[in-house]
């Protein structure tokens, strides 16, 4: 037998591995392929957040101190930026970039759960079933949340390198948390998941003992983690003083919203956000009431760690009412889904004392979950949201190529003038105007796009300044440039 209870490496043991190995690898492949069957341009945040850079030095932009509760993320920021030095607007380029840390996340997702004692083979299965959820699919081609890709490189990069019990090794695991926190906020309660993830590797003993591992391994992060804490906590009154009552991004610290959200989130996993309310509640009680039962009654710490890391990830966009973005799901989904497996891994272990036995179990619950997962990257759900991505780039797409023919440069505090009628002018939707201050390196230009025809010609009639006006149509082509200096 080889540790974890598995049959030799016969050769069955190794075309089952294969195969359902080769059905996640299919699955996580196939959720994001259809990104490349598109016109090549970023859109919305993509471009919006080049901007961070004009007009101020590298590091004002990405200063690691915190300024701000929210959106101060320079890790983030300079791989974005750092991705377009290179690939320029090209989508298709910068998103092989990204898909390789997808991917890698992926298979440090692997490597963690194989750590915790899941079975091989379900642990491909968590992690097919992961690739092929649409809020996974949905994160993992837009390189405007890189930011939450990123920071669960840097999460998972620091579990993994806790529990390597090599020299330097809690050292390097601080560093790598550190830069979790300098990914996205939300890495901030990254130290509870950790010391359970120290009990769980620990042999049994006192809790004396037990404190003392948390202390002697985790004493780093509990300070770095403690210091983002404090600095946020004393940058919040100013944040609540200043935000606008109607920002959709104005925090509600009651638990009805905590709970509401929670609820509204466990069910985004499985594309059922919008069904009732009620029915939303009973959903993300079964799941999460099932797995903290399991866990107890099978006495499996790795559960609990599990749970508590999806529980506290999601913890902070919890008390935001006014979004629910699928990109939040992208890192706390994950652990659920290793805590769910690890109780049917648990209960395998119960019901089956031979381990060939216990082997076959688990060939047949890794392929039904793999089976299972393969409808959400046919449904109607999954194809909804990939059409729309594909609409919005191929629209941006179209009009870029029209600014970059027709376009001159735009000379600084030029004011443009878009009309739209009642059409969403996609590439403009960022800033808006940040298409054109990225492409011309400066921040004075303004855009205008509010208003009837009649109004938009009387104000550009008017406007003394540098100007332009141009008619965007639904297609996203633009046509009458009109200039004036």
């Amino acid at each position: 037998m080889t540790p974890g209870g598995l049959p030799k490496r016969s050769g069955a043991f190794l075309v089952v591995m294969s195969l359902l190995a080769a059905f996640a690898i299919v699955l996580c492949w196939r959720g994001v392929s259809w990104a490349f069957q598109m016109p090549s341009m970023l859109i919305l945040d993509e471009v919006g957040n080049l901007t961070r850079f004009l007009g101020t030095t590298w590091w004002n932009a990405v200063q690691p101190i915190p300024v701000v509760v929210y959106n101060q993320r320079p890790a983030g920021f300079a791989l974005e930026r750092l991705l377009f030095d290179l690939f320029g607007f090209d989508y298709t380029r910068q998103l092989i970039c990204f898909l390789a840390l997808h991917f890698a996340n992926c298979i440090m997702a692997f490597a963690l759960f194989r750590r915790l004692g899941l079975h091989v083979l379900l642990c491909l299965a968590a992690v097919g079933v992961y690739g092929s959820l649409n809020t996974t699919v949905q994160t993992a081609t837009y390189i405007g949340a890189i930011f939450d890709v990123l920071c669960l490189f840097f999460i998972l990069g620091s579990m993994l390198t806790l529990l390597w019990h090599r020299r330097g090794a809690t050292i390097l695991s601080a560093f790598l948390f550190f830069m979790s926190l300098l990914s996205k906020e939300f890495a901030v309660v990254v130290p509870i998941p950790l010391a359970l993830l120290v009990l769980s590797d620990l042999p049994e003993s006192s809790w004396r003992k037990s404190f003392r591992a948390i202390v002697r391994r985790l004493w780093m992060h509990f300070i770095i983690g403690s210091a983002f804490v404090l600095r946020y906590l004393y940058l919040t009154p100013a944040m609540i003083r200043t935000i606008d009552p109607h920002d959709p991004y104005r925090m509600d610290l009651r638990l009805s919203t905590v709970l509401r959200s929670f609820a509204n989130y466990t069910a985004f996993m499985f594309n059922a956000e919008n069904i009732r309310r009620a029915k939303q509640y009973i959903l993300a009680g079964l799941i999460l009431l099932g797995i903290l039962i399991g866990g107890i009654v099978l006495r499996r710490l790795a559960v609990l760690f599990g749970l508590v890391s999806y529980v506290l990830m999601l913890l902070p966009v919890t008390l935001i009412p006014g979004i629910h973005s699928p990109f939040y799901l992208y890192a706390p989904q994950l652990f659920l889904i290793f805590a769910a497996f690890l109780v049917m891994d648990g209960i395998l272990r119960a019901l089956y004392r031979s381990d060939g036995q216990r082997w076959i179990a688990s060939a047949v619950i890794a392929t039904v979950c793999l089976a299972v997962a393969t409808p959400f990257e046919r449904g109607r759900h999954f194809l909804d949201n990939a059409n729309f991505s594909r609409m919005l780039r191929s629209t941006a797409a179209r009009s870029a190529k029209d600014v970059f023919a027709q376009f001159g440069a735009v000379p600084a505090g030029a004011h443009v003038y878009v009309n739209h009628g009642d059409v969403t002018p996609w590439l403009f939707q960022a800033g808006p105007c940040d298409f054109l201050k990225v492409v011309n390196r400066q921040t004075t230009i303004t855009c205008v796009m509010d208003g009837s025809p009649a109004v938009l010609q009387n104000l550009y009639t008017q406007d003394k300044g540098p100007k332009f006006y141009v008619d965007y149509h639904p297609d996203g082509s633009l046509t009458g440039f009109l200039q004036s200096r």
